[in-house]
């Protein structure tokens, strides 16, 4: 698996929206995420993980509650899409975990179910698996 695109909303430490893009490192053959203590490279890994196997390495794998940021605005869901390869086959996968959102009508808060969605590209166009 090569990742390509990763798309982070709300999760862990990053309150909006973060984009790390892994196709310029095509040629590369190798990756390295490097920064300051405390400054999101964990999060990158845990954001990819999440996306694939609904989860969070480690102890707290099962908390998901605990991936959603503090930082976030009520409005911004808890969302993580990544896009990648297996061999040659292009595939984007977006997942999000159940959470609280803002009522569309009145005052208070709504619980959203999780949900999980996989495309596979094919001619150009993403087709829903």
């Amino acid at each position: 698996m090569k990742p390509l695109h990763l798309t982070i909303n709300a999760f862990g430490p990053f309150g909006g929206q973060q984009m790390v893009d892994f196709s310029t490192l095509d040629d590369l053959g190798l990756y390295l995420v490097g920064g300051k203590t405390g400054a999101g490279k964990t999060s990158i890994f845990d954001a990819i993980v999440f996306a694939l196997y609904g989860q969070v390495p480690g102890d707290r794998g099962d908390d998901l509650e605990g991936v959603r940021s503090l930082y976030a605005q009520p409005e911004t869901l808890t969302e993580v899409t990544l896009e990648f390869l297996v061999g040659d086959q292009h595939w984007k996968i977006k997942r999000s975990p159940a959470q609280h959102r803002p009522k569309k009508r009145g005052d208070g808060t709504t619980e959203q179910g999780s949900k999980a969605t996989l495309e596979q590209q094919v001619s150009g166009n993403w087709n829903e698996v």
